[in-house]
């Protein structure tokens, strides 16, 4: 079984690499301290630097597709600017459970979507976080 690995280079590993555990840690973060997040995205710039990045949205419209649509919208029209991005949200995944689910996506046309699936304990309270899930995606920056 060939990996997006095989086709990238090892710029592109490093940039999703390094993007991708600062995107789920800080979903990891909101989800045991507030117990929810809203969407948002950790960009890479062009010289390397990373941000995060969240749409501004009137509150009448923050539901997640709305808001995922609103970032995506904005780093598209900015994406000169950067090299690699990650669009993250929770999701509702086939077998019913909740995921993060980070959209890695890089500028020399790599794109991934990898799951964090999860739940919630229920009597110690905090998540359990499952096994790392990825597969190729449709682009929506580039």
């Amino acid at each position: 079984m060939t990996s997006w690995r095989d086709a990238a280079s090892p710029q592109v590993q490093a940039d999703l690499d390094g993007l991708l555990q600062p995107a789920l840690g800080f979903a990891q973060q909101c989800l045991q301290e507030r117990g929810e997040f809203y969407p948002y995205a950790v960009i890479l710039s062009m010289s390397g630097e990373q941000e995060m990045f969240m749409a501004e949205v009137p509150s009448e419209q923050r539901q997640a597709p709305s808001v995922i649509d609103a970032i995506t919208r904005d780093l598209a029209g900015q994406r000169d600017s950067y090299r690699a991005v990650a669009v993250v949200a929770d999701v509702r995944i086939q077998d019913a459970s909740d995921a993060i689910r980070v959209t890695l996506e890089h500028r020399e046309g790599h794109v991934l979507a990898v799951l964090l699936p999860y739940s919630r304990r229920k009597f110690s309270g905090g998540y359990v976080f499952a096994e790392l899930r990825g597969s190729t995606a449709t682009p929506s920056v580039w």
